[in-house]
């Protein structure tokens, strides 16, 4: 929130990250998969010189794609 015309407006963020369905195959086997482990790296690097952005939580959907109706809870990490 920006209080006067000198501060920059900051926003709480929550980075949000899910599988593809090409990476199913390492969820099933337990390990987070490459898919996972590259969105969060470009999207971190992509805000790393942007403090407008605060960082509060990184929302995981590793293991449940897209294709089903019923949603599962997200993993945080």
């Amino acid at each position: 929130m920006q209080n006067n015309a000198n501060e920059m407006a900051v926003f709480n963020t929550a980075i949000y990250v899910r599988l593809s369905k090409e990476d199913i195959v390492a969820a099933q086997s337990g390990r987070e998969s490459n898919s996972i482990t590259n969105q969060k790296q470009l999207i971190l690097d992509f805000l790393k010189d942007k403090p407008e952005f605060n960082i509060v939580s990184i929302r995981i959907d590793d293991g449940y794609t897209g294709v089903f109706l019923t949603v599962q809870p997200f993993s945080a990490c």
